[in-house]
Parts: structure tokens; C-alpha cells; sequence
């Protein structure tokens, strides 16, 4: 689900933002800035964590919102 959502990988060389998706990073954790081709390795059970956590509270802030509006 969360897997497909579209995530901006600064390259630290030139500063490009690479747009790609979590369930690419899982197939191939590696890839080529497409602005300098400098190589960036990802770290992907941390990105993963960091992904679905964000996930988790955008929802936690949507429910917040819906139920304040039912009051």
C-alpha cells in the first residue's frame, strides 16, 4: 500500500531530486542520480520504517480532523 507511494531522494552531490517509489527501492536499493549519476545506496528497512510511520500519522491526523468535524 504504502510501497507505491512516490518519495524524493535528494543526491547529496548536486542536490537533484530523484522522485522514485518504496517498492523500487526494495527491488534495487542502489541507483544512479539521474542529474549526476553519482551512486546512492539506500538504506531500505529504515526507509521503509520512516515511510509507514509517516503514513500512520497522516491517518492518526485525518481521523483527528474527521472527528472534530462530527462535533
Amino acid at each position: 500500500m504504502f510501497e507505491d507511494v512516490e518519495l524524493d531522494i535528494t543526491c547529496p552531490g548536486c542536490g537533484h531530486k530523484n522522485v522514485t517509489t518504496l517498492r523500487k527501492l526494495k527491488a534495487r536499493p542502489g541507483f544512479a542520480c539521474s542529474k549526476c549519476d553519482e551512486m546512492l545506496e539506500i538504506d531500505i528497512e529504515e526507509l521503509t520504517g520512516v515511510v509507514k510511520k509517516a503514513v500512520e500519522d497522516a491517518r492518526a491526523q485525518q481521523a483527528k480532523r474527521l472527528k472534530f468535524r462530527k462535533n
